[in-house]
């Protein structure tokens, strides 16, 4: 088989497509006015450039402060020492219940602990978790930014179908 050389400068070099550009905005404008916008914290629309982790840091902290849809946890630290949160977001009664719904998960997580019936019984009374992992390998930049702009949407949006979403839901970004 014939060899074939490729300079790595013609492989790695960044490409330009303007049909990849997106332009039009990704967040509606059907939102609470007390709650701030991301481009309060960026200083550019979502979305159409990176946000640095001191800038998602930022808008987590504030959106907590702001919005009673939303719990912050910080649960470790990267190589970094930059804070990793965990975000928790449903309606503020599913959050003030969240250690209860905790341990109605955890009794159901060995079945020989727990007899059908009382499984049933407890599956019916919680409320469904939604896991939304973004950006979990250090090189996926944008899924840190489209994790911003649900954050956002879920905990300022005024839409009825998504309130009503969120009575039945715990959103975990």
């Amino acid at each position: 088989l014939p060899s074939i050389l490729v300079h790595s400068s013609l492989v790695m070099k960044p490409t330009f497509d303007s049909d990849l550009i997106y332009t039009d905005s990704i967040l509606g404008d059907d939102y609470v006015d007390s709650i701030s916008k991301p481009i309060d914290f960026l200083g550019f629309e979502v979305g159409t450039r990176m946000a640095t982790p001191l800038q998602i840091t930022t808008s987590l902290k504030a959106w907590e402060t702001q919005s009673d849809r939303l719990k912050v946890f910080e649960y470790a630290r990267s190589h970094e020492n930059r804070p990793l949160h965990a975000v928790f977001i449903s309606s503020p009664e599913n959050l003030a219940s969240l250690d209860e719904i905790k341990r109605g998960v955890k009794s159901l997580s060995d079945p020989r602990t727990i007899s059908d019936s009382a499984a049933a019984e407890i599956i019916n009374g919680l409320p469904a978790i939604a896991w939304m992992s973004y950006s979990i390998h250090g090189n996926e930049t944008s899924g840190a930014d489209a994790a911003l702009a649900a954050i956002y949407h879920l905990i300022a949006t005024e839409d009825k179908k998504t309130l009503a979403m969120l009575d039945k839901m715990i959103v975990i970004i």
